[in-house]
């Protein structure tokens, strides 16, 4: 494990143990303690950052998610989606064809502070975790090298915002910049070997009970 990962993973950890002593306080008027929600659109983009790199591909996404709110300032966030692959001009060979990109799945754990409080209508937020995502194989990506389903270790870090109804129910656009540590499997996509970043935004309903 690389020191760039020991360390997520120790803030992770410095994050959860102040999240759990931060559980003993009362959440504030108008909070729920949980809330479901579902994102029905959203995209996972995969972007080039050299001209070396492999072409950029997208997905369009959609998800779900559990929170549990400690209080008014720290949750906890359980997260899995879904990305269906979609076809793009690809350099094969020299030869520029249209070619399928493999689906994904993502999943993930993490941290969400509202530094304002969620005991409003509107309520920014900032967010940080880890989790994995995969590549799933379609008809056709062979040709990237994806012929089995690959996983591989994630961070992420992002923010977003709520807007609480009335009636226990609320939109949020979610924003995530996904670390990536794939590995060899992965490189026609991915480029050279190490971290790649990806981006996820998502827009959906919540709902709090």
């Amino acid at each position: 494990m690389t020191k760039t990962w020991r360390r997520l993973i120790g803030a992770s950890a410095i994050a959860l143990m102040a999240a759990a002593d931060a559980s003993a306080q009362d959440l504030g008027v108008g909070a729920r303690r949980a809330e479901w929600g579902g994102f029905p659109t959203g995209v996972f983009i995969f972007a080039r950052h050299t001209p070396e790199d492999p072409p950029d591909f997208t997905n369009y996404a959609f998800g779900t998610s559990f929170a549990w709110n400690l209080n008014t300032y720290v949750g906890l966030e359980a997260e899995a989606g879904f990305g269906v692959g979609w076809t793009r001009a690809y350099n094969v060979r020299g030869v520029l064809v249209r070619q399928p990109m493999p689906d994904s799945a993502a999943y993930s754990g993490s941290v969400v502070i509202s530094p304002i409080g969620n005991h409003r209508v509107i309520v920014p937020y900032v967010v940080g975790g880890m989790g994995a995502l995969s590549l799933l194989p379609r008809d056709g990506t062979e040709t990237v090298g994806v012929t089995s389903r690959e996983t591989m270790l994630t961070g992420n870090v992002g923010g977003g915002l709520k807007w609480y109804s009335p009636h226990e129910w609320g939109v949020r656009l979610d924003y995530r910049l996904l670390l990536i540590d794939h590995h060899d499997e992965a490189l026609p996509l991915f480029g050279e070997s190490g971290a790649q970043v990806g981006h996820r935004l998502y827009a959906g309903l919540f709902f709090g009970f």
